[in-house]
């Protein structure tokens, strides 16, 4: 029962946030950031969950669970928000703010596998999810960079 709270929580505060943080200039790089990042974790986490490397055990919904919420919603915004507040940093920046934002999460989803059941290491550490995040954030910060470069 607590889990399911906690999930409706974040599912709450992923919409409410949603308007504000992909609504703001310039509106289609945020709009594109947040659909890649969501097509990209969902497909990857997909694939670690079918290969038993992480389980989310209580869900919203039969068809809802931490990972589509995670995935769709809530790490689609985190990536905006990095990539809203790296829009101007130079390397050194972008890199020293991927890494603080993986260590948040990182610390965050260890706390939840640690104390609910909303998700469950298998063959999996806190080391996995620090550099998978890492690595997605500067994708995703490459991509859109990328994108502004060769648009204009």
């Amino acid at each position: 029962m607590k889990d399911k709270l906690l999930l409706r929580g974040l599912l709450f505060f992923g919409l409410l946030a949603f308007i504000p943080t992909v609504f703001k200039k310039p509106l289609k790089d945020w709009i594109i950031v947040f659909l890649l990042k969501g097509y990209v974790s969902g497909f990857i986490d997909t694939i670690f969950v079918t290969k038993k490397y992480l389980k989310y055990p209580v869900t919203l919904t039969k068809k809802a669970n931490m990972s589509t919420l995670y995935d769709y919603l809530l790490f689609p915004l985190l990536c905006v928000w990095y990539n809203q507040t790296s829009r101007y940093s130079k390397l050194p920046g972008i890199i020293r703010q991927a890494c603080l934002y993986s260590i948040v999460v990182t610390i965050v989803e260890h706390w939840l596998e640690r104390n609910t059941k909303v998700i469950q290491y298998k063959q999996w550490t806190p080391y996995h999810t620090f550099t998978s995040l890492l690595l997605t954030f500067l994708g995703a910060r490459g991509a859109i960079g990328s994108i502004r470069k060769y648009s204009d």
